[in-house]
């Protein structure tokens, strides 16, 4: 039989599986972003296509209730555009000069440097670093959910919105 492993096996792997699950994360949210941004701006174009422009580029006394949803429609859905984009930006800061974070590793002077700096450390340092990084990882992860949930209900109002302008448009 083998021997069990020692404690510090299972933070490693611990801190190594906490880590690739909110990476994960971080990728579906921008994977999700770009998706939804993608719609966002096919609508707005089809819109467009369709004289919705149109429609609202006048004086605004004259508009009508078709008018006014086809402005309400291209502002929510481009609004929507820019909230998802926000969604990808790059939002972590990492110490500096430091050992995960790839900003903090480039301010090394060298790479030989930076690797006696991570020799230096012990496992458990090591470690530690990484789950303080999955903490930094899981505030933006946080911050990119939230603000894709922001977008998605300013596009799916303007998804909405664009519908009805579609529909009474073309009955009318």
């Amino acid at each position: 039989m083998g021997s069990a492993p020692v404690p510090a096996d299972y933070h490693a792997n611990f801190s190594e599986d906490v880590h690739n699950y909110i990476r994960e994360h971080i990728r579906n949210a921008d994977q999700k972003a770009a998706f939804f941004f993608a719609a966002a701006t096919a609508l707005l174009a089809f819109l467009h296509s369709q004289n919705a422009t149109s429609r609202w580029l006048k004086d605004i006394r004259t508009w009508s209730f078709i008018d006014a949803l086809a402005f309400l429609a291209m502002a929510g859905l481009a609004s929507s555009a820019l909230v998802l984009l926000a969604v990808v930006f790059p939002r972590l800061k990492g110490s500096r000069p430091g050992i995960l974070f790839f900003n903090a590793i480039a301010e090394h002077d060298s790479s030989s440097e930076y690797a006696d700096e991570v020799l230096r450390r012990s496992v458990h340092d090591i470690v530690r670093v990484k789950l303080a990084h999955s903490y930094d990882l899981a505030e933006v992860c946080a911050a990119k959910y939230r603000t894709l949930c922001v977008g998605f209900w300013i596009g799916g109002a303007g998804a909405v919105g664009a519908l009805l302008f579609l529909l009474l448009a073309r009955a009318g």
